[in-house]
């Protein structure tokens, strides 16, 4: 198979949801809106239980998801290009891309060189990418003991237990992941959660056979349907333990082992289901998915500023809760696309992003195609 179109689908889908989950960081973050308006009097609502629920439950599986696809496409490089090639690619799609960006953005808003905001994915995947590359040119690119954990689909499971105790030490409250602010402060937590997802994606590619098997209805459904049912219970545990006045690290270690089973469940069954469904429905290429994979990650670097001006500009106006989740996303869609435009697809800077074969703007000496 030359492409993998659910999967891309996916991976787009998911930088996608990012404009969602930061349509309401107005809300859960407020003193974002006082440093957005600095100078208006209103106030900014506590969020409702619907907008808690969506950003949730994408922020609970979209990032794990995002670092397996980019370990499983990263081993896919390696193997038919060459590590090399692969180090050259995205060093310059993502390492660079990071570096000017951020460069870009700190200077417009004011702030310090190496504040990484929405950026900070982009500098895990760089390390990642570079540790890929290192063991690849030891011969070890992807790690014997991971590869014979995962040769059926029941081994999948087992090999995967290590979510457990991940999902209890790395993140806060069994939700949140630990994320760098900045280049120079290390979050060891976060990194090791996502390499161990990045790691995996690059055991998967190894093993295809998995995902084959995945992409039967009989298999991913009930994986999302358990992914669906933890997701409900541990929201229903938390909100229960806030009720009571307590935090989770007050009930105690079983409460705690608890809270992380669910979160392990709720963020496997999605991912795994998600990638079945998507590779089970998308067996050829698609011109929308084109747009996706090309447009997804532009839109992503271009979106957050926009969003966050225009949803507390709505705050400010009065708008419903509801209304602002909905419209912001779009407004910060057709924002990013046309910045893009301007900025970026018609621009040496298309090299950042689509590689410099297949940018507009070509560089003049001879370049190999890029898998993504």
């Amino acid at each position: 198979m030359g492409r993998y179109h659910g999967l891309d689908l996916l991976r787009g889908v998911a930088m996608l949801l990012g404009l969602v989950i930061h349509a309401g960081v107005i809300f859960t973050e407020p003193w974002v809106f006082a440093t957005v308006l600095p100078e208006t009097t209103a106030t900014v609502p506590d969020p409702e239980p619907g907008t808690l629920l969506v950003i949730l439950w994408i922020h609970l599986w979209r990032m794990p998801l995002f670092f397996l696809l980019a370990g499983f496409f990263a081993q896919m490089v390696i193997e038919r290009r060459g590590a090399d090639a692969f180090v050259a690619d995205r060093a310059l799609r993502v390492l660079c891309a990071l570096l000017v960006f951020m460069t870009l953005f700190n200077w417009m808003t004011g702030r310090p060189w190496g504040d990484l905001d929405h950026l900070w994915f982009l500098w895990y995947l760089a390390l990642f990418c570079g540790l890929a590359w290192a063991l690849a040119k030891t011969g070890l690119s992807a790690p014997d003991d991971l590869k014979r954990g995962v040769e059926t689909p029941g081994r999948l499971i087992g090999a995967l237990v290590f979510l457990v105790p991940a999902c209890l030490w790395l993140r806060d409250s069994a939700i949140e992941q630990v994320i760098p602010d900045t280049l120079f402060a290390f979050e060891w937590r976060g990194f090791v959660f996502y390499l161990g997802f990045f790691l995996f994606g690059q055991v998967l590619w190894t093993r295809r056979a998995v995902l084959v098997a995945l992409a039967r209805p009989w298999i991913f459904f009930p994986w999302l349907a358990a992914g669906l049912c933890a997701f409900v219970l541990l929201m229903g545990t938390l909100e229960w333990i806030e009720e009571q006045g307590l935090t989770l690290q007050d009930m105690g270690q079983a409460w705690a082992l608890g809270a992380a089973l669910l979160s392990a469940v709720a963020t496997l069954g999605h991912v795994l289901g998600l990638m079945g469904l998507t590779h089970w429905a998308m067996r050829g290429p698609s011109r929308l998915v084109s747009a996706i994979v090309t447009l997804s990650y532009p839109i992503y670097l271009f979106h957050l500023y926009p969003q966050l001006t225009i949803s507390a500009l709505m705050v400010e106006a009065g708008w419903r809760q509801g209304a602002i989740m909905a419209v912001t996303p779009l407004a910060g869609l057709a924002i990013s696309l046309v910045l893009y435009l301007v900025l970026v697809r018609y621009t040496p800077l298309d090299w950042l992003l689509a590689g410099p074969r297949k940018a507009w703007w070509r560089w003049p000496l001879p370049s190999q195609p890029a898998d993504r």
